[in-house]
Protein backbone atom coordinates (compact mmCIF):
# COMPACT_ATOMS: atom_id res chain seq x y z
CA UNK A 1 0.00 0.00 0.00
CA UNK A 2 1.33 3.27 -0.84
CA UNK A 3 0.88 6.63 0.50
CA UNK A 4 2.09 10.30 -1.45
CA UNK A 5 4.91 12.03 -0.44
CA UNK A 6 3.76 15.02 1.39
CA UNK A 7 2.60 17.03 -1.79
CA UNK A 8 -0.24 20.27 -2.76
CA UNK A 9 -2.09 19.36 -5.06
CA UNK A 10 -4.30 22.59 -7.08
CA UNK A 11 -4.39 21.38 -10.40
CA UNK A 12 -6.83 18.97 -11.83
CA UNK A 13 -3.86 17.32 -13.54
CA UNK A 14 -1.45 17.09 -11.08
CA UNK A 15 -4.37 15.71 -8.53
CA UNK A 16 -5.00 12.06 -11.37
CA UNK A 17 -1.14 12.45 -11.58
CA UNK A 18 -1.02 11.48 -7.99
CA UNK A 19 -4.08 9.73 -7.34
CA UNK A 20 -2.80 7.31 -9.95
CA UNK A 21 0.07 6.87 -8.38
CA UNK A 22 -1.25 4.89 -5.00
CA UNK A 23 -1.96 1.63 -5.18
CA UNK A 24 -5.37 1.63 -3.14
CA UNK A 25 -6.24 -1.87 -1.51
CA UNK A 26 -8.28 -3.90 -2.69
CA UNK A 27 -9.00 -2.15 -6.17
CA UNK A 28 -6.77 -4.18 -8.24
CA UNK A 29 -3.75 -1.26 -9.10
CA UNK A 30 -7.11 0.47 -11.45
CA UNK A 31 -5.43 4.39 -11.94
CA UNK A 32 -7.96 6.02 -9.70
CA UNK A 33 -7.11 9.32 -10.93
CA UNK A 34 -7.91 8.66 -14.26
CA UNK A 35 -11.07 6.86 -13.81
CA UNK A 36 -12.64 9.86 -11.43
CA UNK A 37 -11.22 12.42 -14.29
CA UNK A 38 -14.21 13.69 -14.97
CA UNK A 39 -15.98 13.83 -11.32
CA UNK A 40 -12.24 15.42 -10.16
CA UNK A 41 -12.64 18.53 -12.87
CA UNK A 42 -15.62 20.11 -11.02
CA UNK A 43 -14.27 19.50 -7.85
CA UNK A 44 -14.06 23.48 -6.88
CA UNK A 45 -18.28 22.51 -7.25
CA UNK A 46 -18.07 19.99 -4.24
CA UNK A 47 -19.81 21.38 -1.21
CA UNK A 48 -21.65 19.85 2.21
CA UNK A 49 -24.80 19.40 0.42
CA UNK A 50 -23.26 17.18 -2.32
CA UNK A 51 -21.09 15.63 0.16
CA UNK A 52 -24.27 14.53 1.75
CA UNK A 53 -26.22 13.68 -1.17
CA UNK A 54 -23.25 11.37 -2.23
CA UNK A 55 -23.29 9.71 1.09
CA UNK A 56 -26.62 8.86 0.78
CA UNK A 57 -26.07 6.29 -2.28
CA UNK A 58 -23.06 4.44 -0.53
CA UNK A 59 -25.31 1.25 0.41
CA UNK A 60 -26.58 0.61 -2.96
CA UNK A 61 -24.67 0.31 -6.54
CA UNK A 62 -26.64 -0.16 -9.99
CA UNK A 63 -29.32 -3.40 -10.91
CA UNK A 64 -28.06 -4.88 -14.10
CA UNK A 65 -30.11 -6.77 -16.93
CA UNK A 66 -27.93 -9.45 -18.26
CA UNK A 67 -28.61 -10.65 -21.43
CA UNK A 68 -25.94 -13.32 -23.47
CA UNK A 69 -26.79 -14.07 -26.86
CA UNK A 70 -24.53 -16.81 -28.08
CA UNK A 71 -24.78 -18.63 -31.06
CA UNK A 72 -20.53 -18.68 -31.89
CA UNK A 73 -17.18 -17.46 -30.82
CA UNK A 74 -15.46 -14.06 -31.16
CA UNK A 75 -18.65 -12.26 -29.80
CA UNK A 76 -18.60 -8.38 -28.27
CA UNK A 77 -20.06 -7.40 -25.03
CA UNK A 78 -21.82 -4.32 -24.85
CA UNK A 79 -22.21 -2.69 -21.58
CA UNK A 80 -24.54 0.47 -20.56
CA UNK A 81 -23.20 1.86 -16.99
CA UNK A 82 -25.99 3.37 -14.70
CA UNK A 83 -24.24 6.54 -14.98
CA UNK A 84 -25.50 6.62 -18.57
CA UNK A 85 -29.21 5.33 -18.45
CA UNK A 86 -30.41 9.01 -17.10
CA UNK A 87 -31.21 10.11 -20.94
CA UNK A 88 -33.40 8.07 -22.87
CA UNK A 89 -31.83 9.04 -26.36
CA UNK A 90 -28.68 7.07 -25.00
CA UNK A 91 -30.57 4.25 -24.14
CA UNK A 92 -31.99 3.84 -27.52
CA UNK A 93 -28.54 4.69 -28.97
CA UNK A 94 -27.58 2.00 -27.17
CA UNK A 95 -30.08 -0.30 -28.51
CA UNK A 96 -29.74 0.88 -31.64
CA UNK A 97 -26.21 -0.29 -31.85
CA UNK A 98 -26.67 -3.38 -29.82
CA UNK A 99 -29.98 -4.38 -32.28
CA UNK A 100 -27.19 -5.10 -35.11
CA UNK A 101 -25.79 -8.40 -33.80
CA UNK A 102 -27.30 -11.41 -33.44
CA UNK A 103 -24.75 -12.99 -31.29
CA UNK A 104 -23.23 -10.42 -28.51
CA UNK A 105 -23.36 -10.25 -24.84
CA UNK A 106 -25.26 -6.75 -23.18
CA UNK A 107 -25.17 -5.98 -19.95
CA UNK A 108 -27.55 -2.45 -19.62
CA UNK A 109 -27.88 -0.87 -16.32
CA UNK A 110 -31.94 -0.39 -15.09
CA UNK A 111 -32.73 3.05 -14.17
CA UNK A 112 -33.87 3.72 -10.82
CA UNK A 113 -33.02 0.25 -9.77
CA UNK A 114 -30.14 -0.80 -7.28
CA UNK A 115 -28.71 -3.67 -5.47
CA UNK A 116 -27.32 -3.37 -2.01
CA UNK A 117 -23.26 -2.85 -1.78
CA UNK A 118 -21.68 -5.54 -0.59
CA UNK A 119 -18.21 -4.50 -0.14
CA UNK A 120 -17.23 -3.55 3.38
CA UNK A 121 -17.13 0.31 4.69
CA UNK A 122 -13.51 -0.41 5.88
CA UNK A 123 -12.06 0.02 2.57
CA UNK A 124 -12.88 3.44 3.04
CA UNK A 125 -10.58 3.89 6.38
CA UNK A 126 -7.31 2.16 4.56
CA UNK A 127 -7.72 4.28 1.44
CA UNK A 128 -7.73 7.49 3.86
CA UNK A 129 -4.86 6.42 5.04
CA UNK A 130 -3.35 5.84 1.71
CA UNK A 131 -4.39 9.65 0.66
CA UNK A 132 -2.62 10.81 4.14
CA UNK A 133 0.03 13.01 2.29
CA UNK A 134 -1.78 14.47 -0.43
CA UNK A 135 -2.36 18.56 0.16
CA UNK A 136 -5.80 18.77 -0.55
CA UNK A 137 -9.23 19.85 1.45
CA UNK A 138 -10.49 17.46 3.69
CA UNK A 139 -14.13 17.67 2.04
CA UNK A 140 -11.91 17.21 -1.03
CA UNK A 141 -10.81 13.66 0.37
CA UNK A 142 -14.11 12.94 1.76
CA UNK A 143 -15.75 13.52 -1.50
CA UNK A 144 -13.11 11.16 -3.42
CA UNK A 145 -13.22 8.36 -1.28
CA UNK A 146 -17.18 8.25 -1.59
CA UNK A 147 -16.73 8.71 -5.44
CA UNK A 148 -14.38 5.82 -5.48
CA UNK A 149 -16.24 3.52 -2.98
CA UNK A 150 -19.60 3.82 -5.31
CA UNK A 151 -17.70 3.99 -8.52
CA UNK A 152 -15.32 0.93 -7.65
CA UNK A 153 -18.11 -1.38 -6.52
CA UNK A 154 -20.32 -0.83 -9.13
CA UNK A 155 -17.52 -1.56 -11.71
CA UNK A 156 -15.99 -4.75 -9.31
CA UNK A 157 -19.46 -5.93 -9.99
CA UNK A 158 -19.95 -5.55 -13.67
CA UNK A 159 -16.81 -6.80 -14.39
CA UNK A 160 -17.02 -9.64 -12.45
CA UNK A 161 -20.53 -10.97 -13.91
CA UNK A 162 -19.29 -10.27 -17.27
CA UNK A 163 -15.76 -12.39 -16.70
CA UNK A 164 -18.11 -15.66 -15.92
CA UNK A 165 -19.19 -15.41 -19.10
CA UNK A 166 -15.97 -13.94 -21.12
CA UNK A 167 -15.53 -17.47 -22.73
CA UNK A 168 -15.39 -16.44 -26.92
CA UNK A 169 -15.67 -12.60 -26.03
CA UNK A 170 -13.45 -10.76 -27.81
CA UNK A 171 -14.10 -6.94 -27.61
CA UNK A 172 -15.74 -5.19 -24.40
CA UNK A 173 -17.70 -1.88 -25.33
CA UNK A 174 -18.29 0.89 -23.38
CA UNK A 175 -20.90 4.28 -23.44
CA UNK A 176 -17.96 7.10 -22.69
CA UNK A 177 -15.19 5.70 -21.12
CA UNK A 178 -14.06 9.24 -19.59
CA UNK A 179 -17.13 8.58 -16.87
CA UNK A 180 -15.63 6.75 -13.46
CA UNK A 181 -17.23 3.68 -13.67
CA UNK A 182 -17.04 2.71 -17.56
CA UNK A 183 -13.21 3.71 -16.96
CA UNK A 184 -12.84 1.01 -14.40
CA UNK A 185 -14.66 -1.27 -15.85
CA UNK A 186 -12.01 -0.55 -19.17
CA UNK A 187 -9.23 -0.75 -16.89
CA UNK A 188 -10.23 -4.41 -15.52
CA UNK A 189 -10.96 -5.70 -18.77
CA UNK A 190 -7.36 -4.47 -20.39
CA UNK A 191 -5.89 -6.23 -17.42
CA UNK A 192 -7.00 -9.74 -18.53
CA UNK A 193 -5.55 -9.19 -22.17
CA UNK A 194 -9.44 -7.92 -23.79
CA UNK A 195 -9.58 -5.61 -26.37
CA UNK A 196 -11.95 -2.35 -25.44
CA UNK A 197 -13.82 0.04 -27.60
CA UNK A 198 -15.92 3.22 -26.05
CA UNK A 199 -18.59 4.62 -28.21
CA UNK A 200 -20.37 7.78 -27.30
CA UNK A 201 -22.95 10.51 -27.09
CA UNK A 202 -23.35 13.23 -29.57
CA UNK A 203 -20.47 15.66 -30.95
CA UNK A 204 -17.54 16.00 -27.93
CA UNK A 205 -14.58 18.42 -28.47
CA UNK A 206 -13.25 18.43 -25.57
CA UNK A 207 -13.90 21.95 -25.08
CA UNK A 208 -15.82 20.82 -21.43
CA UNK A 209 -13.65 21.17 -18.07
CA UNK A 210 -14.98 17.63 -17.39
CA UNK A 211 -14.31 16.46 -21.30
CA UNK A 212 -10.53 14.89 -20.82
CA UNK A 213 -9.69 12.64 -24.06
CA UNK A 214 -6.32 11.87 -22.40
CA UNK A 215 -7.56 9.87 -19.83
CA UNK A 216 -9.96 7.90 -22.63
CA UNK A 217 -7.95 4.38 -21.55
CA UNK A 218 -9.85 2.35 -24.61
CA UNK A 219 -7.93 0.50 -27.55
CA UNK A 220 -10.12 2.42 -29.67
CA UNK A 221 -12.48 5.63 -29.93
CA UNK A 222 -15.38 5.37 -31.94
CA UNK A 223 -15.93 8.85 -33.40
CA UNK A 224 -19.19 10.18 -35.02
CA UNK A 225 -17.50 11.96 -37.56
CA UNK A 226 -14.06 13.46 -38.53
CA UNK A 227 -14.71 16.37 -36.50
CA UNK A 228 -15.24 14.86 -33.38
CA UNK A 229 -11.48 12.44 -34.26
CA UNK A 230 -9.72 15.84 -35.22
CA UNK A 231 -11.07 17.43 -31.58
CA UNK A 232 -9.96 14.37 -29.71
CA UNK A 233 -6.43 14.39 -31.06
CA UNK A 234 -6.28 18.32 -30.26
CA UNK A 235 -7.40 17.66 -27.40
CA UNK A 236 -4.79 14.89 -26.27
CA UNK A 237 -6.18 10.94 -27.69
CA UNK A 238 -3.93 9.14 -30.09
CA UNK A 239 -4.65 9.80 -33.17
CA UNK A 240 -3.89 5.83 -33.83
CA UNK A 241 -7.22 4.42 -31.63
CA UNK A 242 -9.66 6.39 -33.00
CA UNK A 243 -11.74 4.87 -35.70
CA UNK A 244 -14.26 7.37 -37.34
CA UNK A 245 -17.71 5.21 -37.60
CA UNK A 246 -20.59 7.17 -37.62
CA UNK A 247 -23.08 8.59 -35.65
CA UNK A 248 -24.82 5.56 -33.86
CA UNK A 249 -27.93 7.87 -33.31
CA UNK A 250 -28.92 7.28 -36.37
CA UNK A 251 -28.18 3.36 -37.06
CA UNK A 252 -31.02 1.90 -38.94
CA UNK A 253 -32.04 4.90 -40.66
CA UNK A 254 -31.82 5.71 -44.17
CA UNK A 255 -30.08 9.26 -44.74
CA UNK A 256 -33.13 11.69 -46.53
CA UNK A 257 -33.12 15.24 -47.43
CA UNK A 258 -36.49 16.77 -45.73
CA UNK A 259 -38.54 18.59 -48.09
CA UNK A 260 -39.69 22.41 -46.30
CA UNK A 261 -43.57 22.80 -45.44
CA UNK A 262 -45.34 25.42 -46.95
CA UNK A 263 -46.22 26.70 -43.66
CA UNK A 264 -43.91 29.82 -42.57
CA UNK A 265 -42.30 27.63 -39.37
CA UNK A 266 -39.67 27.40 -37.85
CA UNK A 267 -38.40 25.63 -35.00
CA UNK A 268 -36.35 26.28 -32.14
CA UNK A 269 -34.23 23.87 -29.91
CA UNK A 270 -32.98 24.12 -26.50
CA UNK A 271 -29.85 22.90 -25.24
CA UNK A 272 -29.22 20.61 -21.67
CA UNK A 273 -29.73 22.49 -18.80
CA UNK A 274 -27.05 21.13 -16.21
CA UNK A 275 -26.05 24.29 -15.05
CA UNK A 276 -28.86 27.27 -14.43
CA UNK A 277 -27.35 29.62 -16.94
CA UNK A 278 -28.35 27.39 -19.71
CA UNK A 279 -31.43 27.78 -18.65
CA UNK A 280 -31.18 31.53 -19.14
CA UNK A 281 -29.50 31.02 -22.27
CA UNK A 282 -32.39 28.93 -23.68
CA UNK A 283 -35.09 31.32 -22.50
CA UNK A 284 -32.64 34.42 -24.66
CA UNK A 285 -33.10 31.74 -27.74
CA UNK A 286 -36.54 31.68 -27.29
CA UNK A 287 -36.88 35.85 -26.78
CA UNK A 288 -34.77 36.04 -30.06
CA UNK A 289 -36.90 33.54 -32.22
CA UNK A 290 -40.34 36.24 -30.64
CA UNK A 291 -38.90 38.77 -32.46
CA UNK A 292 -37.33 37.43 -35.22
CA UNK A 293 -41.03 35.56 -36.01
CA UNK A 294 -42.57 38.80 -35.83
CA UNK A 295 -40.71 40.62 -37.87
CA UNK A 296 -40.65 38.07 -41.11
CA UNK A 297 -44.30 36.65 -40.60
CA UNK A 298 -43.27 33.27 -39.25
CA UNK A 299 -44.77 30.34 -36.43
CA UNK A 300 -42.29 28.81 -34.31
CA UNK A 301 -42.03 25.01 -32.54
CA UNK A 302 -40.33 24.62 -29.46
CA UNK A 303 -38.68 21.75 -28.61
CA UNK A 304 -36.52 20.99 -25.18
CA UNK A 305 -33.19 19.20 -25.20
CA UNK A 306 -33.77 15.61 -23.84
CA UNK A 307 -31.94 16.53 -20.73
CA UNK A 308 -34.38 19.71 -20.23
CA UNK A 309 -37.71 19.73 -17.95
CA UNK A 310 -37.94 23.39 -17.60
CA UNK A 311 -41.01 24.22 -20.36
CA UNK A 312 -42.28 26.01 -17.39
CA UNK A 313 -39.85 28.44 -16.76
CA UNK A 314 -39.99 28.82 -20.65
CA UNK A 315 -43.52 29.66 -20.91
CA UNK A 316 -44.05 33.00 -19.65
CA UNK A 317 -40.89 34.43 -21.93
CA UNK A 318 -43.02 32.65 -25.36
CA UNK A 319 -45.23 34.91 -27.36
CA UNK A 320 -48.06 32.84 -27.91
CA UNK A 321 -49.40 34.68 -31.11
CA UNK A 322 -45.94 33.42 -32.54
CA UNK A 323 -45.96 30.14 -30.94
CA UNK A 324 -47.03 26.24 -32.36
CA UNK A 325 -47.35 23.65 -29.79
CA UNK A 326 -45.21 20.34 -30.91
CA UNK A 327 -46.13 17.22 -30.17
CA UNK A 328 -43.20 15.59 -27.16
CA UNK A 329 -43.62 12.36 -28.74
CA UNK A 330 -42.02 13.57 -32.03
CA UNK A 331 -38.58 12.58 -33.22
CA UNK A 332 -36.21 14.84 -34.39
CA UNK A 333 -36.50 13.50 -38.00
CA UNK A 334 -40.52 14.39 -37.36
CA UNK A 335 -40.08 17.89 -35.50
CA UNK A 336 -37.79 18.81 -38.12
CA UNK A 337 -40.46 18.05 -41.65
CA UNK A 338 -42.37 20.33 -39.73
CA UNK A 339 -40.25 23.22 -40.12
CA UNK A 340 -38.42 25.38 -42.88
CA UNK A 341 -35.12 25.76 -40.37
CA UNK A 342 -34.51 25.96 -36.60
CA UNK A 343 -32.47 27.94 -34.43
CA UNK A 344 -30.65 26.05 -31.67
CA UNK A 345 -28.25 26.43 -28.25
CA UNK A 346 -25.11 24.85 -28.01
CA UNK A 347 -26.50 21.08 -29.13
CA UNK A 348 -25.27 18.46 -31.68
CA UNK A 349 -28.77 19.08 -32.94
CA UNK A 350 -27.01 21.62 -35.28
CA UNK A 351 -25.53 18.89 -36.82
CA UNK A 352 -28.31 16.53 -36.80
CA UNK A 353 -30.49 18.88 -38.43
CA UNK A 354 -27.54 19.12 -41.46
CA UNK A 355 -27.32 15.90 -41.62
CA UNK A 356 -31.32 16.04 -42.85
CA UNK A 357 -30.48 18.96 -44.95
CA UNK A 358 -32.56 21.66 -42.67
CA UNK A 359 -31.19 24.71 -42.10
CA UNK A 360 -29.76 25.56 -38.45
CA UNK A 361 -28.71 28.43 -37.12
CA UNK A 362 -26.45 27.87 -34.21
CA UNK A 363 -27.21 30.35 -31.09
CA UNK A 364 -23.65 30.75 -29.21
CA UNK A 365 -23.25 33.77 -26.84
CA UNK A 366 -20.02 34.86 -26.06
CA UNK A 367 -20.03 33.23 -22.75
CA UNK A 368 -20.25 29.87 -24.91
CA UNK A 369 -17.47 30.45 -27.05
CA UNK A 370 -15.04 27.69 -24.74
CA UNK A 371 -17.58 24.90 -25.01
CA UNK A 372 -19.19 25.34 -28.60
CA UNK A 373 -19.69 21.85 -29.24
CA UNK A 374 -18.91 22.64 -32.94
CA UNK A 375 -15.90 25.07 -32.09
CA UNK A 376 -14.42 26.16 -34.92
CA UNK A 377 -17.46 26.03 -37.70
CA UNK A 378 -19.02 29.02 -38.32
CA UNK A 379 -21.35 27.98 -40.91
CA UNK A 380 -24.88 29.36 -39.22
CA UNK A 381 -23.44 30.23 -36.05
CA UNK A 382 -24.65 33.47 -34.53
CA UNK A 383 -24.22 35.64 -31.44
CA UNK A 384 -27.17 37.50 -31.64
CA UNK A 385 -30.95 38.51 -32.56
CA UNK A 386 -28.64 40.73 -35.46
CA UNK A 387 -26.53 38.32 -36.54
CA UNK A 388 -29.37 36.26 -36.99
CA UNK A 389 -31.52 38.26 -39.03
CA UNK A 390 -28.32 39.10 -41.26
CA UNK A 391 -27.08 35.17 -41.61
CA UNK A 392 -31.26 34.16 -42.82
CA UNK A 393 -31.28 37.45 -45.61
CA UNK A 394 -27.98 35.94 -46.91
CA UNK A 395 -28.98 32.36 -47.01
CA UNK A 396 -32.17 32.53 -48.28
CA UNK A 397 -31.14 33.87 -51.77
CA UNK A 398 -28.11 31.30 -51.41
CA UNK A 399 -28.17 28.56 -54.40
CA UNK A 400 -25.65 26.55 -53.33
CA UNK A 401 -26.49 26.47 -49.68
CA UNK A 402 -27.39 22.37 -49.93
CA UNK A 403 -24.06 22.09 -50.81
CA UNK A 404 -22.79 23.99 -48.03
CA UNK A 405 -24.75 22.16 -45.63
CA UNK A 406 -23.68 18.60 -47.33
CA UNK A 407 -20.14 19.88 -47.11
CA UNK A 408 -20.18 20.56 -42.92
CA UNK A 409 -22.26 17.73 -42.28
CA UNK A 410 -20.27 14.72 -44.24
CA UNK A 411 -17.37 16.74 -41.78
CA UNK A 412 -19.53 16.14 -38.81
CA UNK A 413 -21.22 12.94 -39.22
CA UNK A 414 -19.23 9.86 -41.27
CA UNK A 415 -21.80 8.43 -43.54
CA UNK A 416 -23.00 4.08 -43.27
CA UNK A 417 -22.79 4.19 -39.87
CA UNK A 418 -24.67 0.53 -39.19
CA UNK A 419 -22.11 -0.85 -41.50
CA UNK A 420 -19.23 0.25 -40.40
CA UNK A 421 -20.10 -0.44 -36.83
CA UNK A 422 -21.24 -3.69 -37.73
CA UNK A 423 -17.83 -4.28 -39.62
CA UNK A 424 -15.54 -2.76 -36.96
CA UNK A 425 -17.38 -5.74 -34.01
CA UNK A 426 -17.12 -8.25 -36.83
CA UNK A 427 -14.26 -8.31 -38.40
CA UNK A 428 -11.96 -5.84 -37.69
CA UNK A 429 -10.14 -6.20 -34.40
Amino acid sequence: MDGIKGLKVTHKKSLIRELDKIHFWRCKNLKMGTALCAVLALREEWNLEKYRELKERLGNIGKYDLRFDCGSKDIPCFILSSYNIGRPDQTEMFVRLTGLFQDKYVMKAVKDRSVYNGVKLSVIFVWFWQMRKLRITLLQKKMILLYMYIYHAEADYVFSEFNKRRNGIKIVAVFDDIFPIDNMIVQLCKKTGLKTATFHHAIINGSYKYIDYRYSVSDYFLAWGNYTRDMAIRYGMDRDKIKVLGPINRIGEKQKHLKNPDEKVFGVLTRGTDEKQYINENIEMIRMANVFAKKYGYKYILRLHPSDVHFRDYAKYIDKSSYIAGNRKDSLVDFLEKVQFSICANTSAYAESLYYRKMCYRYIPKSEEKIDVCKGINFGKVRNLEQLERKFDRDKNKKNIEKIMEGVSDYLFEKHAEENYRNFFMGSV
